[in-house]
């Protein structure tokens, strides 16, 4: 016994449990391979979404230092504008007094700026710097560089010690002539204070540097930073602001109306650090989904094989020959439409199977008429034998002739055969022949008979008994009602895998309200009948249509078509199949 075998004794193998068994292991498949594929990423996308974050953070960190620097470049205008430092730079003679009273306003426009360190003022081949005692180390590190706006980092001596500055320089104009240039004033900021504050920014996984393009103001701590600056294109990184190093990213972030650009690190580990905090949650509520879409399966699954079961029953009983089952199914889906389907076919095949009565017992009905009309009298023969021996002793061919055509058709009437419904072409174009040959007898050769038949159609077999009622038809009601000679055509034809007979005559037509009525079929020329009175004409008919729809069915094509003094014509299209050996 395989596993199968071994698996199918322990456990139930009902359709239910088939289905709980299948869809539980699609949806382990799933979600073993979403969670792998969610944690890949989702991974990447909070990977950038992290970068997007400390980017944010780190422009937010930069609009705070512009503002720094925009705060140097707002002390520098409102000086440039001060009425005492534009009186003092256009005198060339200024004394000891009125140097300090000018150092004095410059350090009032920055004592309460943290970050400015000092303002050095030089003109008509005087500088003031407005920090005690004076250090000409300031004047020659500003003159050294030959700059207007911010500079780069530069050193001065402070007393005994040594402080590193950036600059903001820009000209004094004269607002009486603003095309004369008095002097210049340089904001000095102090490189300690904007590190401090830089610093105060950084985390240990994330530092923060500031730089140019050319050197850096202020390092990392671990000098994280200006390892990967080293390694990339400067002018690429801070046109894009990020860019991506071995193993981490570089973002950047230009602060605007300085050279200056902050710039820091982040490495892949710390980045994917923060997403892994997500991976816990997600797999709780992963398995609390997948606990909560067990409990609610079964529930559902019985819900939805109820229909199954229901049809399963409603086909036992059908089984069992209960044709009143009937099932309602008001799922709302396919079941529901195969419960209907169910139900047409049970309503179907009980019509089918009463129909199927119906045309035994006119089968029956036929079999048993046609039958009584085999009782084979045999005085009748041997009358008719006399009367043609007496009409040779008399020399009458006439009615040697007609005898024999009257014996014929009582032969083909009487015969007893294994099909009674049907015959062969060839013997009822022989019947039509014999009864032809009566009826010239009896109006003087006014009728004349031509055959088309294919000569491989003669062994076909037909509906017996159709033909001649239809060629008695176009005698009496198309031809002995016409003045003069009429003829009729008998056709037979092969249209593709139908065979088309068509008996046509020249009389003097048919009414066009029995003609609309034999087209509707049997039963609307019985009601035509009823309607007008019994007629043989009317028999005939319905009793020839009967047995074409009870024997052809479906395939049968049954057409009249009636003109005034034209004729008639009758054609009967039905599928058929050759037979090779018939038997005449």
């Amino acid at each position: 016994m395989n596993w199968k075998d071994k698996l199918k004794s322990i456990l139930p193998y009902s359709i239910s449990f088939r289905m709980v068994a299948s869809i539980s292991s699609i949806v382990l498949v799933v979600m073993v391979v979403s969670s792998v594929f969610t944690y890949f990423y989702f991974g990447k996308v909070l990977k950038e979404e992290n970068l997007r974050k400390d980017y944010q953070v780190l422009k937010e960190d930069a609009q705070y230092l512009e503002m720094v620097f925009q705060e140097a470049t707002t002390v520098a205008q409102n000086m440039l504008f001060d009425e005492q430092i534009q009186m003092f730079s256009r005198q060339a003679d200024n004394d000891y007094f009125e140097i300090e009273n000018i150092a004095e306003v410059m350090t009032r426009y920055t004592s309460i700026r943290h970050a400015i360190h000092s303002v050095l003022l030089q003109c008509q081949q005087v500088s003031v710097w407005n920090i005690f005692p004076f250090d000409s180390s300031a004047q020659e590190a500003v003159n050294q560089q030959a700059f207007y706006g911010f500079s780069k980092p530069y050193t001065i001596q402070y007393g005994n010690s040594q402080q590193q500055l950036i600059g903001y320089r820009s000209s004094i104009h004269d607002l009486n002539n603003p095309q004369a240039i008095l002097g210049e004033l340089t904001i000095q900021l102090d490189v300690a204070q904007l590190a401090s504050l830089v610093h105060s920014w950084s985390q240990p996984e994330n530092e923060i540097s500031l730089v140019d393009k050319d050197s850096v103001l202020i390092a990392s701590q671990s000098g994280i930073n200006e390892e990967y600056l080293s390694m990339v294109d400067c002018e690429q990184l801070f046109h894009q602001g990020m860019l991506t190093v071995t193993k981490g990213t570089l973002l950047a972030v230009p602060i605007q109306s300085t050279p200056y650009v902050l710039l820091t690190y982040r490495s892949n580990e710390a980045l994917q650090r923060k997403a892994w905090l997500l991976i816990p949650f997600f797999t709780m509520t992963t398995c609390l989904l997948l606990l909560l879409l067990f409990l609610l399966l079964y529930e559902r699954i019985h819900a939805l094989t109820q229909p199954i079961r229901t049809l399963q029953e409603g086909m036992v009983q059908f089984a069992d020959g209960d044709m009143n089952v009937r099932l309602q199914i008001d799922s709302h889906d396919e079941m529901e439409l195969l419960g209907n389907n169910f139900n047409q076919m049970v309503s179907d095949i009980d019509a089918l199977m009463q129909k199927s009565i119906e045309d035994e017992k006119m089968k029956k009905k036929i079999k048993f008429d046609m039958m009584i009309s085999k009782i084979h009298p045999h005085f009748i023969y041997n009358t008719l034998n006399s009367i043609i021996v007496m009409a040779r002793k008399a020399g009458n061919d006439d009615v040697i002739h007609m005898v024999r055509s009257l014996i014929l058709i009582l032969q083909d009437s009487m015969s007893v055969h294994d099909d009674l419904l049907v015959d062969t072409l060839q013997r009822e174009c022989s019947v039509i022949e014999a009864y032809v040959t009566i009826q010239n007898y009896r109006y003087k050769d006014k009728i004349s008979l031509n055959f088309d038949i294919e000569s491989d159609l003669e062994r076909v077999k037909i509906a017996k008994n159709v033909l001649q009622p239809l060629v008695e038809n176009a005698i009496f009601h198309g031809i002995v009602p016409k003045n003069g000679q009429g003829t009729i055509d008998v056709s037979v034809k092969r249209i593709g895998k139908k065979l088309c007979v068509q008996v046509h005559d020249d009389g003097v037509g048919m009414d066009q309200a029995l003609v609309a009525s034999i087209r509707q079929g049997s039963v609307m020329l019985k009601q035509q009948r009823q309607k007008h009175g019994d007629s043989v004409h009317s028999i005939a008919l319905i009793n020839v249509l009967e047995r074409l729809e009870f024997l052809y069915g479906e395939s049968l094509e049954f057409d009249v078509t009636s003109e005034a003094n034209h004729g008639t014509c009758f054609t009967i299209c039905f599928a058929y199949e050759e037979e090779k050996d018939n038997e005449i």
